[in-house]
């Protein structure tokens, strides 16, 4: 599972309360590969090992990782880079969680419900990078207070799904609970292509007026990715679209910096929230700020072709 979440250096794919950067390997995970029978995960946490800048961790607060990186982490062999995961495709089936990589592209897609541990409200959204840097994201969580596990856990705004890469409904978002989540889920990959087909309205409380969301998000290698969503329902849509890069409005077009573009069809308008990263542990994965795209639907089906 760690090196299928890997996407390139210290980036993963994340959900729930993961952080998008995550910190090197250590014995740990070199000690439970060899555990389990896993040459693939014990090469991969040596060489991610070898490339920390504190291999010895120094910071660890559980002693007996530290005790572990004494005794076995001079002995762990070193190699030029993590080795990849055994697949570019996979699926999960109890999390609900699609992946899916070509020479340019990672792409994750969340099913699953809203009652898992650490839950976020994001069932159906989509983490995409190119060329190993991100351009849809994750936003991960704040600092942990008191709050983050009480009644209240759902007013923090990395929790909604508002601030996922997921529709909103006249205002009304996803809600928590394994009673919400994804239904009719579909998923398919071949040589040229991985697609998943999902509803997700299922994951949305009676308010927000919905019959159906269907959410299909493919990768058509050496192409582009493409996000079709089809709803019906008695509300507008606004889809949310996470980013941490700059992003420019045009005509039917999102430019991302200088990552990607995003062909819109079927969309009226974009507006842009600019949000200022400044709680510490999001700014160990994003920049001072991230952006959130609101993309209103014209009609009932919206089209993104992300290149």
């Amino acid at each position: 599972y760690i090196a299928h979440m890997h996407v390139a250096g210290r980036y993963y794919f994340n959900f729930a309360d993961s952080s998008a950067v995550v910190e090197p390997c250590s014995a740990r995970e070199y000690l439970f590969g060899q555990a389990v029978g896993s040459e693939m995960l014990a090469e991969f946490a040596a060489a991610d090992r070898a490339g920390a800048d504190n291999p010895h961790l120094p910071g660890e607060w559980n002693l007996w990782y530290r005790v572990q990186e004494l005794l076995v982490g001079p002995t762990l062999p070193a190699a030029a880079k993590p080795h990849p995961a055994s697949q570019r495709d996979i699926f999960y089936p109890g999390i609900g969680l699609f992946i899916a990589r070509d020479e340019q592209f990672s792409l994750a897609v969340k099913g699953g419900n809203n009652g898992e541990g650490h839950n976020h409200n994001d069932v159906g959204s989509v983490t995409l990078y190119k060329n190993g840097r991100p351009l849809l994201i994750d936003v991960g969580v704040e600092t942990y207070t008191a709050k983050t596990f009480s009644a209240r856990r759902y007013e923090i705004w990395t929790m909604q799904s508002a601030f996922h890469n997921l529709p909103t409904f006249a205002g009304v978002m996803q809600s928590a609970g394994e009673a919400f989540g994804a239904r009719d889920v579909e998923v398919g990959f071949d040589e040229g292509s991985a697609r998943i087909s999902l509803d997700i309205s299922g994951a949305y409380p009676s308010e927000a007026q919905l019959h159906s969301y269907r959410r299909v998000v493919s990768l058509l290698r050496g192409r582009h990715v493409e996000i079709v969503d089809t709803y019906d329902g008695g509300k507008p849509a606004v889809l949310s679209l996470m980013t941490c890069l700059p992003p420019t409005v045009g005509p039917a077009r999102i430019d991302l910096a200088d990552l990607g573009s995003m062909f819109v069809e079927g969309a009226g308008e974009i507006e842009i929230d600019e949000i200022v990263v400044d709680d510490a542990r999001l700014r160990s994965a994003w920049p001072e700020k991230i952006y959130r795209l609101r993309v209103r639907f014209a009609d009932r089906l919206l089209r993104l072709r992300i290149v």
